[in-house]
């Protein structure tokens, strides 16, 4: 089990809302908030798991420049590989 899963399991779900899809100029796809959301958790219990701050965790999120460090952080937390979170985009 992935720590992300240990997490999400100890706590109920929490109900999401649908939110409008958002305009990303990154060259990237990032999925860290699809895979955060899938497992409901915050933003706040990803951040804190990571060593990391929400307004940084947001930043990643929304497209915005990453060290590579963080990235395997964040993909290890997930149970996930790197080029899994993040993937170029074409065209």
């Amino acid at each position: 089990m992935t720590p992300a899963e240990l997490l999400a399991s100890r706590r109920p779900p929490k109900k999401l809302g649908k939110r409008k899809p958002f305009v990303r100029s990154a060259p990237w796809s990032c999925s860290l908030r699809i895979a955060r959301t899938e497992l409901g958790l915050s933003l706040r219990e990803v951040a804190q798991a990571c060593d990391m701050t929400v307004a940084g965790l947001h930043q990643v999120e929304a497209g915005g420049n990453v060290l590579l460090v963080t990235a395997m952080k964040l993909a290890e937390f997930f149970g996930k590989p790197v080029t899994e979170l993040w993937k170029i985009r074409k065209g």
